[in-house]
This record gives C-alpha cells, structure tokens and sequence, in this order.
C-alpha cells in the first residue's frame, strides 16, 4: 500500500514498557523507554511517529505470587506480542518503505524480542522486507531483556543493533 505525504520517510518508533509500569506512564511508554525514544528523536533531527503498546506489563512479583501469578505475568507477555505484531503488521501494510524502531523495556524487551522472532520466523513481510536494508532504522532495542536474545547482545550488554535472522 502506498504511503500517506511523507510518512514514507517518517520513522515509526513503537515502545513496549517495562513490568508494572501503567499505561499512564510517560504516556504509555514507561520512564525508561520515554527516555530511549527522546534520544533517538533527537539523533534523528526530525520528525518521528511515536506509537505506545498498550499491555497489562504486570509487576514481575506477580510471577512469585502463586501459579495464578505466573499465568496473569505470561498472559501480559503474551498480549504485548499479540498487540506488538499486529501494530508492526498494519505499520507494514500501510506503507512498506517506512523505517521501524522497537524499543522495550524489561518485560516490554521481551514482548519486543519474542514478538519479532515470531514475525522473522513466520517470514512475515514487515521483517522479511527489513533484513538488509541499510537506509531504515530497523533496529529493536532491548533493555534488560533475557540472556537469548536473538536481536544482538545478551540484554544487560548489547553488542550493537544486528539483524533479525529470517527462515
């Protein structure tokens, strides 16, 4: 689809905020990934789309409370991916060319790391059509995410943007 005035050369920057924080939290971002998206739009010297997850991001205490816990802690992840991919999904629908930052946060980093691992192994287009490109910003920034992570670094030291590998 085609891209709406200058959107094309916009970037989208979507943030996952961190456990517990609310959706009244810098709005919707959290402090800490508030900070990270001040600083890229001061490094991009122009204007940027800023879009905000909406998810529970349950405390990371409420995995210790009991199995119902865990359950309410993986559902919240579970809904960030679900709401992380279709955003990312309809982002990539209506304008292809445009260039995507992911940052998350602790639990927001994990909703960002798996939720891009699913769309890179189900070979969904908003990646597939990313890996490789040098001119996007196409980068997820995790912040205190689980040692795993596929997108580059371990979480707590990050050895610089890599790319998502594609199937």
């Amino acid at each position: 689809a085609g891209c709406q005035g200058n959107r094309a050369d916009r970037p989208l920057i979507v943030g996952v905020r961190g456990s517990g924080e609310k959706q009244s939290d810098a709005g919707g971002l959290g402090k800490t990934v508030a900070v990270a998206v001040d600083q890229l739009r001061s490094a991009f010297k122009s204007q940027v789309d800023v879009v905000a997850i909406d998810y529970p991001s349950k405390p990371t205490q409420t995995l210790f409370e009991s199995l119902i816990g865990r359950t309410l802690y993986h559902d919240s992840v579970d809904t960030g991916i679900n709401d992380l991919v279709d955003t990312l999904a309809a982002a990539g629908r209506s304008c292809a060319s445009r260039p995507i930052a992911v940052i998350g946060y602790s639990q927001g980093a994990l909703v960002a790391n798996r939720a891009l691992v699913q769309l890179a192994n189900a070979g969904d287009p908003v990646v597939q059509a990313r890996v490789g490109r040098r001119d996007a910003v196409d980068r997820a920034i995790t912040i205190a995410v689980e040692r795993r992570s596929v997108l580059g670094g371990d979480g707590l030291h990050p050895s610089g943007p890599q790319r998502i590998p594609h199937a």
